[in-house]
């Protein structure tokens, strides 16, 4: 991937949110629409709220290990990014493996896609959450600069 303008950058500090707490997997994901909002992500939460239940609803993004990868292509969506969100405690959400998820990374894409980003970053961020070390190290991060900086990697 061809570097991005600050501008442009589908992944930035600001787009960590740790220590959050959730009650439901849908609280979290309304918090993901509400933020990508206010980070010009997208201009509608409501309907990128509803763009993330409808993917939910085609099937499970909860992966193994306390991870989700939750994601949305919307009209909604004006330029795409990588929201990332780690809960104090695990959240219900259906997963590969029926447990919880506190590690939550959000797609968040345009309608028209002509690119097929979503499918390079599901694709690298599927392929980093593999390896065990990587799980690890999110996990065990109790910093929002950190987290940056272990998911620029995969990023980048």
């Amino acid at each position: 991937m061809e570097m991005e303008t600050a501008e442009n950058q589908v992944w930035k500090r600001e787009h960590v949110f740790i220590g959050q707490d959730f009650s439901s997997k849908e609280d979290c994901l309304r918090f993901i629409a509400d933020k990508a909002v206010k980070l010009g992500l997208c201009n509608d939460s409501e309907v990128t709220y509803e763009g993330f239940l409808f993917r939910e609803s085609q099937g499970p993004t909860g992966l193994e290990d306390g991870f989700a990868i939750p994601h949305t292509r919307c009209n909604a969506v004006v330029k795409s990014g990588v929201i990332l969100v780690k809960t104090k405690e695990p959240v219900e959400w259906e997963s590969m493996d029926d447990k919880p998820v506190q590690v939550m990374i959000a797609l968040i894409v345009p309608n028209q896609d002509g690119n097929n980003e979503h499918i390079r970053l599901l694709a690298s961020l599927s392929r980093m959450l593999i390896k065990k070390d990587f799980r690890e190290s999110l996990k065990a991060s109790g910093s929002e600069e950190e987290i940056f900086h272990i998911l620029s990697e995969v990023m980048n």
